[in-house]
């Protein structure tokens, strides 16, 4: 061997000593640190049978940072739509990464002219669905498992559609359309990869419902007399625990809804709730938020990176330290072409773009509502990786 290939031998034995070194003390930092307290699973405090199994497939995006910034001027905000304000001190920005990075801690938490940024630590606890096959759920802060966020869940959304099916066909649907259409699209939602459809009440409108019905557990009433009373009761708007919902019985023309279609929902899906013998049951899930509702002091308004198209996060609303409403206004228009999809089938004469416009639409007014909700503009929450520029 030749003195130059000894002295590149040894070169090599040098650097590998040296990285060898440098992986063990990396390994021995980790080690020592703590781990972060475990976040929820989506099904926490759901009030049916317990943990609802995820999918071994579930979807990974892979995240590092996170920016929250306050939105100014009416854009739709997020990802460089609309302009945003100088907000000061971080103006809540940081108060709202705080409660968003609760289960994953931030590192490096600074603020900025917008609001304010920060490396999350843990990003693997950071729980990412597609978001057509998941459930959506109100944008109520009470919640405290980790929601894809609208208003209203998803009855929410499918009162909206069933309001633009009338609108586009010039038609009134009744009791039994609206329970045959709701029926069909859980069923068909199946095939797509979604098991659960969400609606929610809280304590209060349960305890008052079962106390109007005269049945002990509202929930699981004890006979045929004490079921149809709670269903022909439940849309009295103090038997009504989502506020979304809620306005869309007391103020209808408000929300551009027309009441009996908004009660004939509520009703339909009460009554597969409460048949065990109905084979759909197990996927409407009814879900009672804890407590009284008081306005959140923060409400996020989520992003996901550009390359995780139709994946969000869940996030937590109430995480037991802080509380923020989660509205997930970009991916739920996934949810909306879906609907958009499912009537435009039922229909031949329906443009599915055109019934997704009138739903983005109708939403966009609805939006003004949040304010029940929350007691402060809305804040964009961006998740982004290290080679992404823009979120979603």
């Amino acid at each position: 061997m030749t003195t130059t290939t000894r002295c590149a031998w040894l070169a090599l034995s040098v650097l590998l000593a040296a990285a060898s070194c440098q992986c063990a003390s990396v390994l021995e930092e980790s080690q020592q640190l703590q781990p972060p307290p475990s976040s929820p699973t989506i099904a926490t405090k759901l009030i049916r049978e317990g943990p609802l199994s995820l999918p071994d497939n579930q979807p990974l995006c892979h995240v590092q940072r996170v920016e929250a910034r306050k939105a100014g001027g009416g854009g739709d905000g997020g990802g460089g739509d609309g302009a945003f304000v100088e907000v000061g001190e971080g103006g809540g920005a940081d108060a709202l990464l705080k409660h968003v990075a609760h289960f994953t801690q931030l590192d490096d938490l600074a603020t900025t002219p917008t609001g304010a940024k920060g490396q999350l630590r843990y990003p693997e606890n950071l729980e990412f669905v597609r978001v057509n096959q998941h459930f959506w759920s109100c944008v109520d802060p009470r919640a405290r498992y980790g929601v894809l966020g609208t208003l209203g869940g998803d009855i929410g959304e499918f009162i909206n559609a069933m309001a633009v099916m009338e609108d586009i066909q010039q038609r009134i649907f009744y009791m039994e359309d609206v329970s045959s259409m709701m029926q069909e699209y859980v069923r068909t939602m199946h095939g797509r990869g979604k098991t659960k459809f969400y609606m929610h009440t809280d304590e209060a409108a349960l305890k008052a419902i079962g106390t109007a019905a005269g049945a002990s557990d509202p929930l699981k009433p004890d006979n045929t007399t004490q079921r149809n009373a709670l269903i022909a009761l439940a849309t009295k708007p103090e038997h009504i625990g989502c506020q979304h919902l809620k306005g869309m019985v007391s103020t209808p023309a408000e929300y551009g809804v027309r009441k009996e279609l908004v009660e004939y929902a509520i009703k339909s899906f009460l009554n597969v709730f409460y048949d065990d013998t109905n084979p759909l049951r197990d996927s409407f899930l009814y879900v009672v938020s804890q407590g009284e509702l008081v306005k959140a002091p923060l409400a996020a308004r989520v992003w996901s990176p550009d390359s995780c198209p139709g994946i969000a996060p869940l996030l937590v609303p109430n995480t037991g330290q802080s509380q923020s409403t989660v509205h997930h206004k970009a991916h739920v228009a996934f949810f909306r072409q879906d609907l958009s999809r499912f009537f435009a089938f039922k229909n031949a004469i329906i443009d599915p773009l055109v019934f997704f416009k009138k739903m983005q639409a109708l939403s966009k007014k609805q939006e003004a509502h949040l304010k029940v909700y929350t007691e402060t503009e809305e804040t964009d929450v961006i998740f982004t990786s290290l080679w992404d520029r823009w979120p979603f």
